[in-house]
């Protein structure tokens, strides 16, 4: 019943804004624009108030500052709020462009399609009476009446927000798939209801001779939609994983390090310089650890390139170690070259690759 759903709603949704103001301040701050579509969509639906909005608002954010700061503080080893930080580069100073750029519809045109392939076309069934299209004219009154009907916008109020995330989304420039993540549980929700729209059960006026062919076109829409998606993504995967050089050129360094340890050819001191290309392509502070864990040196010390002025190196006097993406850098001797941007081959059933980061130490 609706007082069933209105109560349902008053339960539920004060739960959901607060844990989406919780990932915004602690996980993604662009997850306030997914913030700002569903709070619209609870308002027009009076599933929350102004003022319990505010207040869950500005409690819930404290008390995610009072967590993440802190913590954040204490691991970078100087006072940061993250997302804040995030926020400011990207938004406020409007760099976010710095990192590439995409179209406008990017996101509808190839971001959504690849991630979600053939499951994408059951959506549209989650909004039609399916039943309603197999009803005989003698089980028809008036074609005007059944027409009416053949809509179901139920599942709407969960759509259109999610679609207003992405609209607003396509207004950056820099795009990347993982931006459109929260959204994909609602797009899968909603395509697995126009999945259950196709039910052979759910059509009561088709005779049964008619209904044992359904059941078998049915099964097959699963089985096709299933299987395509799963091989579609294994090769989403096995393309991926070329997609990370930087933290593969890391690895590879550190393993350089440590062959040079043991044959007692190491310098006392490593400085190693990593460029925006490689930082942005797998390099994490984890692998850092790692590579002064294996050096086993007095001191390695790392430099990384960015657009923010304390992360631009004037001068590489002092630098013994480079991950980069120039393949020509005076002083310097290439000692590996990772491969990157893997293009999927479907001629020649393989992955292309290109050298994409070269690992250089000083000659």
């Amino acid at each position: 019943s609706s007082s069933a759903a209105t109560t349902a709603a008053a339960r539920v949704v004060p739960k959901a804004a607060a844990a989406i103001v919780f990932g915004t301040a602690v996980f993604r701050c662009d997850m306030l624009l997914l913030l700002f579509a569903m709070g619209i969509s609870w308002l027009l639906c009076r599933d929350l108030g102004i003022l319990q909005a505010l207040r869950i608002g500005v409690v819930t954010g404290i008390l995610s500052l009072a967590l993440t700061c802190p913590l954040d503080s204490i691991l970078w080893q100087r006072p940061l709020w993250p997302e804040g930080q995030v926020f400011y580069y990207n938004t406020i100073l409007g760099k976010s462009s710095n990192w590439g750029t995409s179209p406008w519809h990017w996101y509808v045109t190839s971001a959504i399609p690849k991630a979600m392939l053939c499951t994408i076309f059951l959506i549209p069934f989650a909004f039609i009476n399916v039943s309603k299209l197999f009803v005989s004219r003698a089980h028809t009154n008036m074609h005007a009446q059944a027409s009416a009907t053949y809509l179901d916008l139920a599942w709407l109020e969960y759509l259109l927000p999610v679609m207003g995330f992405i609209f607003l989304y396509s207004f950056l420039g820099h795009k990347e798939l993982r931006f459109l993540f929260p959204a994909f549980p609602i797009f899968n929700m909603i395509a697995a209801v126009g999945l259950s729209k196709l039910r052979p059960t759910m059509l009561h006026a088709v005779d049964a001779r008619r209904r044992k062919l359904w059941w078998i076109l049915y099964l097959g829409v699963i089985l096709f939609c299933l299987g395509t998606t799963l091989l579609g993504s294994l090769l989403f995967v096995a393309v991926s994983q070329q997609n990370y050089p930087g933290g593969e050129a890391l690895m590879r360094l550190s393993t350089h390090l440590q062959h040079q340890r043991q044959r007692q050819q190491q310098q006392q001191t490593i400085k190693v310089y990593i460029d925006v290309a490689s930082a942005m392509s797998g390099v994490s502070l984890f692998g850092q650890r790692s590579v002064q864990y294996v050096a086993s040196v007095s001191a390695v010390q790392f430099d990384k390139g960015g657009y923010e002025a304390e992360n631009q190196l004037p001068f590489l006097d002092d630098v013994t170690h480079i991950l980069t993406e120039t393949s020509q850098l005076d002083g310097f001797t290439i000692i590996d070259t990772i491969p990157g941007n893997p293009r999927l081959n479907p001629r020649q059933l393989r992955i292309d690759t290109a050298p994409a980061i070269y690992v250089m130490e000083r000659e």
